[in-house]
């Protein structure tokens, strides 16, 4: 039997996806299909992605230069942080 894996996302990574929704709405971009799309490939696979620092791991978010930072650990994926990829990277590095 498949043990079916369960997604945590942290209040600052909600926050970060809010925040980059505002931004792209005021542009007509479609930032939430893209984010979600983003979400489900990470749950359906998460292995796919390497792993970008420790445990951490990135996925891209297709057509915006935004990664879905997360951890896949025990059956969890928990999203940490959803960032522009020009941030410093200090700014995912230290969310735990």
């Amino acid at each position: 039997m498949i043990t079916p894996l369960t997604i945590a996302v942290e209040t600052e990574a909600e926050a970060d996806a809010e925040e980059a929704a505002m931004w792209h709405e005021r542009k007509k971009q479609n930032w939430g299909v893209e984010d979600g799309l983003t979400i489900r490939r990470v749950v359906e696979l998460p292995e796919q992605y390497g792993r970008v620092y420790g445990q951490l791991r990135r996925a891209p978010v297709h057509r915006f230069r935004y990664g879905v930072f997360f951890r896949f650990l025990n059956h969890q994926v928990r999203v940490v942080a959803i960032l522009h990829n020009r941030r410093n990277p200090k700014a995912w590095m230290k969310r735990r």
